[in-house]
């Protein structure tokens, strides 16, 4: 039990508890911080709900290696999860990230095998979620993707790590619009396969972009492929990026015409009428 006075609990205070499976805060807690390596490979963990409840920060590797840890309702005034700070927590299934979180380190769940869900509260500035994916609003950056995770058109980068350790159930494709991938963002995936529209590597995606345990397959293709049909102006909502990667795709630049289409918010264009 952790007296309703303790406002933080220190680094490496209770690492390597593996018989450790609760911990008991009051609701009169005063706890807002929890320090790096605090709770690391305590294996037997099971819930930190209560610990969390009034937590505004949680640091690096905290909770590193607590594999039976099941999925954690964060603080909403929490703001900062620092590196590798939930690494190898096999069991989380979803996660959400409230409104105040500005910063999320390096790493910060790598190797949550399980993960099937990504959601952002929609106030956000910093981080948004799209299609199962966690991305850096400034730069359309994934950092964080899941096995239901759709790469969204709009986006423009894949970070390091992004999309290592997990358990697929179909395969992933990446847009053209991803013009740059961080190192080993593909890495020890099971049953993983990735569908790369791109007829080869782009000069942007680091050469270790997968460590070589996926089925790559370069220049797929699909039916939402002519979705500029008819259009002469590419929509706001579509960033330079994708705009770029178009440039590369013969077939869209041979149907632009001289109607302008209306921009929407969905990722595809279904409805452009070619031009009379």
């Amino acid at each position: 039990t952790i007296p309703d006075s303790v406002q933080s609990i220190g680094n490496n205070a209770f690492s390597y508890c593996d018989k450790l499976a609760y911990v008991n805060v009051g609701e009169n807690s005063e706890l807002d911080s929890i320090g790096s390596q605090a709770f690391m490979e305590c294996y037997m963990l099971t819930d930190i709900t209560n610990l969390l409840a009034n937590v505004t920060g949680i640091h690096n590797e905290t909770f590193q290696n607590c594999s039976k840890l099941p999925n954690v309702t964060f603080n909403p005034d929490l703001d900062e999860i620092g590196d590798r700070a939930f690494d190898d927590c096999d069991n989380i299934t979803s996660l959400h990230i409230p409104a105040n979180v500005g910063f999320i380190g390096e790493d910060a769940f790598r190797g949550c095998m399980r993960l099937t869900s990504i959601t952002v509260d929609a106030a956000n500035i910093t981080y948004h979620s799209k299609n199962n994916c966690l991305i850096e609003t400034e730069t359309n950056t994934i950092i964080l993707g899941c096995a239901n995770s759709e790469i969204p058109r709009t986006v423009a980068s894949i970070g390091g790590g992004a999309f290592s350790g997990r358990t697929y159930f179909a395969p992933i494709r990446i847009p053209l619009s991803v013009m740059e991938i961080k190192p080993l963002a593909f890495k020890g995936g099971e049953n993983l396969t990735i569908l790369c529209e791109a007829s080869s590597k782009p000069v942007g995606w680091a050469d270790n972009w997968n460590d070589g345990s996926a089925t790559v397959v370069w220049g797929y293709e699909d039916d939402k492929e002519d979705i500029f049909y008819g259009v002469s102006e590419i929509p706001e909502s579509y960033n330079s990026a994708f705009i770029l990667g178009l440039q590369n795709r013969t077939a869209a630049n041979e149907h632009l015409s001289s109607i302008t289409a209306t921009p929407l918010e969905d990722e595809y264009i279904y409805y452009c009428v070619p031009a009379t």
